[in-house]
């Protein structure tokens, strides 16, 4: 995990409320010599390859996602702990041996806010080169100055093997759509907590809705009462309550969800 001098004044790894994919390719620790492909990731899992201060270790984007900010992009978004004053985010590519030339490191980088989720603002408009060139783990800044943001996107319309839509550009998968990806060793984030942020109700409401969806079948009694049981209290939390009560309630109907059972 990042240590505190990845931050300024009051930032801490502990600011950070959530991390989430957009897609999941494949992650790798250390060295990159475990590369794993996988079709989900956790947020802890996220946390730990992203906040490691490791270029090796990383997160990629499954391919073939579009080629416009505009057009749902592969990205990479951080839910923050409290409303934030942020003025700068740096991207750290992947690093191969000394080489930064890796496939989905990102070459034209975007970073979106968000006060609420839901409205996002782009801070770099044409986007920021990030120069690949260079040997050694290198940092690509983008300096702006945002208020009241709760959630950041980190995307891009470029990337090492994926060009635009438009250029039949060169490297080994010219030409080739289902290279466009992205890929991400470390972010850091400057800034300044400036209150609390609102309870975030979206990861029960989503359980809400999937336990939901599930219909009774051969699942056993013991593990469908204890679905029923733990889906009742969730939709009990009330609209004042805390984010802890809201987690709790939340991992409480995931676990029931996760640990249904067919004798």
């Amino acid at each position: 995990y990042v240590t505190q001098h990845y931050y300024t004044l009051d930032f801490t790894l502990n600011d950070i409320r959530e991390m989430k994919a957009s897609s999941v390719a494949e992650k790798g620790f250390q060295d990159g010599t475990t590369n794993e492909n996988i079709t989900s990731i956790t947020s802890d899992e996220l946390k730990s390859l992203v906040y490691d201060e490791n270029a090796s270790s990383f997160w990629r984007s499954a391919m073939g996602q579009g080629y416009s900010i505009k057009e749902g992009n592969p990205y990479l978004e951080i839910t923050l702990n409290g409303i934030y004053d942020l003025t700068k985010l740096e991207y750290i590519p992947r690093l191969s041996g000394t080489s930064n030339y890796v496939t989905g490191n990102i070459s034209k980088l975007f970073v979106q806010v968000s006060e609420d989720g839901n409205t996002w603002t782009t801070v770099n408009t044409n986007g920021t080169v990030v120069d690949l060139s260079a040997t050694g783990k290198i940092t690509a800044p983008v300096e702006f100055n945002a208020s009241n943001v709760r959630f950041v996107r980190v995307s891009a319309t470029e990337s090492y093997h994926w060009n635009n839509a438009n250029d039949s550009g060169t490297g080994n998968f010219a030409g080739d759509l289902s290279s466009s990806t992205i890929c991400v060793a470390g972010l850091v984030l400057y800034g300044t907590r400036t209150a609390d942020g609102p309870v975030d109700r979206r990861a029960l409401d989503a359980a809400i809705a999937e336990a939901d969806e599930i219909q009774r079948g051969n699942y056993t009694e013991a593990t469908w009462n204890n679905l029923q049981t733990a889906l009742s209290e969730a939709r009990a939390v009330a609209s004042d309550a805390t984010q802890a009560t809201v987690d709790s309630a939340t991992a409480k109907l995931l676990n029931a969800i996760n640990g249904l059972q067919i004798p």
